[in-house]
C-alpha cells in the first residue's frame, strides 16, 4: 500500500484506487465507520472527527486508508468530508465487507442515494436497514435504498 499512488483523494469518482482493508482488521474498524456514517447523517462534524480519529487508532499513521483518514481529517466543514472522501472510503469498505461476508461478527446493509452524483449516486454501509443518508444529513436524511445485507 503505497501513499503515492493517490494523494489527492481524486479517487472520490467511485473508484477505490487502491485502498484496501486488512480483513483481520474489518470487525474492528467497522464500528468506528459506522460511528463517522451516523455522525455525518447527523450533521455532526465534531462526532465525525472522534469516529475518524478512532479509525485512525485501529489503522495506524502509514498507507493508503491513513492517508485518506488524514485528508478527511483536515477538512473544514462537512461537505468537504462528505464529497469525495466519504465515498472513497465507504467503497473501500464496501469491497472489504463483500469479500469477507462470510467473517463479519454481525449484518451489514450497502444503501445507495441516486443523488449524490448525478451520473452514478453513491453508496455507503450501515449496521441495520434504517436509512440515514451520511451524504445530505438533515437535509435529505431519509433519501435513498438498501441495496443489499451483508453477512450473517
Amino acid at each position: 500500500m503505497s501513499a503515492s499512488d493517490d494523494e489527492n483523494g481524486s479517487m472520490g469518482d467511485g473508484e477505490m484506487g487502491s485502498i484496501q482493508i486488512n480483513a483481520e482488521l474489518l470487525n474492528e474498524l467497522l464500528p468506528h465507520y459506522f460511528a463517522l456514517q451516523s455522525a455525518l447523517a447527523a450533521d455532526d462534524l465534531a462526532a465525525a472527527r472522534a469516529a475518524l480519529g478512532d479509525l485512525m487508532s485501529v489503522t495506524g499513521h502509514q498507507g493508503e486508508l491513513p492517508d485518506l483518514i488524514h485528508t478527511m481529517l483536515a477538512a473544514e466543514d462537512l461537505e468537504a468530508l462528505r464529497r469525495p472522501h466519504f465515498e472513497t472510503l465507504s467503497n473501500a469498505f464496501i469491497a472489504a465487507v463483500a469479500a469477507n461476508a462470510e467473517n463479519l461478527e454481525s449484518p451489514v446493509y450497502r444503501m445507495n442515494c441516486s443523488m449524490v452524483y448525478p451520473d452514478r449516486g453513491a453508496d455507503w454501509l450501515q449496521k441495520n436497514d434504517k436509512l440515514l443518508n451520511p451524504y445530505y444529513g438533515s437535509m435529505m436524511l431519509r433519501c435513498g435504498t438498501v441495496e443489499e445485507r451483508l453477512g450473517e
